[in-house]
């Protein structure tokens, strides 16, 4: 089973150079090995799970958005019709 470990970083946090780069990926390695170490973290398929089902939501927003600004443009077609 793959596990997702959330490592709290973001781009700007990756160093460019190749030393801080390497002490960079050893802490996220030991990050990872103590995460499967200890039984923690959220199985890969769970956050993928998740993932999709927001995706879903989010596609269906979109299209619920887009049917009522359909409706309102109809509206005013036909009222000044």
């Amino acid at each position: 089973m793959k596990i997702f470990t959330a490592l709290p970083i973001q781009v700007g946090d990756i160093p460019e150079n190749s030393e801080t780069l390497s002490e960079f990926v050893q802490r996220g390695v030991a990050a990872i090995t103590e995460t499967k170490r200890s039984g923690g973290g959220i199985p890969a398929e769970v956050v993928i799970a998740k993932l999709e089902a927001r995706l879903v939501a989010a596609r269906q927003a979109v299209a619920q958005r887009q049917q009522e600004e359909d409706y309102t443009e109809l509206a005013v077609i036909i009222k000044h019709y």
